[in-house]
């Protein structure tokens, strides 16, 4: 807020303080709104890249196992990266109301 940055400055707040006291906190929902949408897709893109260019991982186990008919490997490699994903978008969102608990609470 810039009524806020001025307030600190007209009090004697140095440009640091400023940035670490005002900028950084009130950046803070922005930064873990865009990690939640940032795990989503890095989880879809890392199976991508498997599927394009890897010989391992969740990615790979499902594309070999589709032409051999094994559904049961597919749906568990599906099952598997759907808990990874939600797990890590879980603990974002953990991460979120422990530093940043002024955002939660606007939100309620």
């Amino acid at each position: 807020d810039p009524d806020i940055q001025k307030l600190m400055h007209t009090l004697g707040g140095r440009k640091a303080q400023i940035f670490s006291k005002i900028m950084v906190p009130s950046s803070l929902p922005y930064l873990f709104s865009g990690l939640r949408v940032a795990i989503a897709i890095s989880v879809i893109g890392a199976v991508i890249g498997e599927w394009v260019g890897s010989s391992e991982g969740l990615g790979y186990l499902m594309i070999r196992s589709k032409p051999q008919f094994q559904t049961e490997r597919v749906f568990a490699a599906i099952i598997i990266l759907s808990f990874i994903g939600v797990g890590l978008f879980a603990l974002i969102t953990y991460l979120e109301r422990v530093f940043v608990p002024w955002a939660h609470e606007k939100r309620n």
